[in-house]
């Protein structure tokens, strides 16, 4: 294995170290889930929704599961739509809001967050273990100061238009060559 690179810049090298432990993450956990045949992205929704139950909850509307787990709402529709069909969730029309849909876990789906629960904390130890408990409060403090923050900057960036075209289209070519500059 050769060396990795070092940066000079502690903020680089920071976000390089938290990209590659996020890649390494996702590397141990989709396994893991695919053992209940199910993935992490499925997994958060199951455990909003039961999370959703303990607090009392009979469900969630769609845009409230879409902010609870950050997903924007087609993202949320397709997992859904896929959880739906191997029958660990159901949908119906909310019943303050008729226009919406509202999202509950049907009986397989309490029993699979069950099941998963059961060797979720063990699963959770092993990633976290390498760090004393002092450690992981840190840990937790630091992430939490970085969500925090990414919250607070994302309502202020506000993408120019034009990066938004994509070069491989033939016709975003085309009106670029042509002068076209829309917004």
């Amino acid at each position: 294995m050769s060396p990795k690179p070092k940066s000079s810049d502690p903020a680089e090298a920071a976000f390089r170290a938290f990209v590659r432990a996020s890649g390494l993450f996702r590397n141990r956990m989709d396994p893991y889930f695919a053992r209940y045949g199910i993935s992490a992205s499925q997994w958060g929704v199951l455990r909003a929704l039961q999370r959703a139950e303990n607090e009392g909850l009979d469900g969630l509307q769609l845009s409230v599961l879409g902010q609870r787990l950050l997903v924007r709402p087609p993202s949320v529709t397709t997992l859904i739509d896929r959880l739906e069909r191997i029958g660990l969730v159901s949908r119906r029309p909310d019943r303050e809001d008729q226009r919406a849909k509202q999202v509950a876990l049907t009986p397989a789906g309490r029993e699979l967050v069950a099941r998963v629960l059961v060797k979720h904390p063990a699963e959770i130890r092993g990633i976290m273990g390498c760090l004393s408990e002092p450690e992981q409060r840190e840990f937790q403090r630091l992430m939490e100061r970085v969500a925090a923050h990414l919250e607070t900057s994302i309502d202020s960036i506000s993408p120019d238009p034009r990066n938004l075209r994509d070069p491989r289209d033939p016709r975003e070519r085309r009106s670029a060559a042509a002068g076209d500059r829309r917004p």
